[in-house]
């Protein structure tokens, strides 16, 4: 198989910005800064909200930042730095800043799709502290295969729409 050198800039490209990611958040972002506690108490804080639309009750916190959601009579969801979508948001601006999305788009479209896909996250972590309240047993399946499709779908789903509408002709 012959390979196109615009699909191997394009895929070392993106590596080059997901590893840049990666160790920017794993040397600096995590030991050394509270984003992701405030990252995952402000999907907790939504995702609480969310429930409670729905008409569920959920315990109350006992600290200022928070990491768990837990409905009356279950055990509750604990969001753990992994889960609170820095590395999915990342994924998805790696591949999207080596896209052919027109300039003009690409840039203001960053935060709004990046806030798209933590409201993707604020239901996944709504649904799980559901499901830990009637299937608890079905908990990690759900977690690791279910929605971890459904958010990366979403997450393709903005790459192809951005190549449909904003793509460079």
């Amino acid at each position: 198989m012959k390979w196109n050198n615009e699909l191997l800039k394009f895929i070392f490209a993106v590596l080059f910005f997901y590893l840049m990611g990666l160790v920017i958040y794993e040397s600096f972002l995590l030991p050394h800064t509270l984003l992701d506690e405030w990252i995952i108490h402000g999907l907790v804080v939504a995702s609480e909200w969310i429930i409670h639309l729905f008409g569920f009750s959920t315990v109350a916190h006992q600290t200022s930042l928070f990491y768990t959601i837990q409905i009356h009579d279950s055990v509750g969801v604990w969001v753990s730095p992994n889960c609170d979508g820095w590395m999915v948001m990342w994924v998805f601006l790696s591949v999207w800043l080596c896209l052919p999305v027109d300039k003009r788009w690409k840039y203001p479209l960053i935060p709004v799709f990046c806030l798209a896909i933590e409201g993707v996250n604020v239901l996944r972590i709504s649904s799980l502290a559901v499901i830990t309240k009637y299937y608890p047993q079905s908990l990690a399946f759900n977690h690791d295969y279910t929605f971890t499709i459904l958010v990366y779908g979403f997450v393709i789903f903005l790459w192809w729409l951005g190549i449909k509408k904003w793509g460079v002709k």
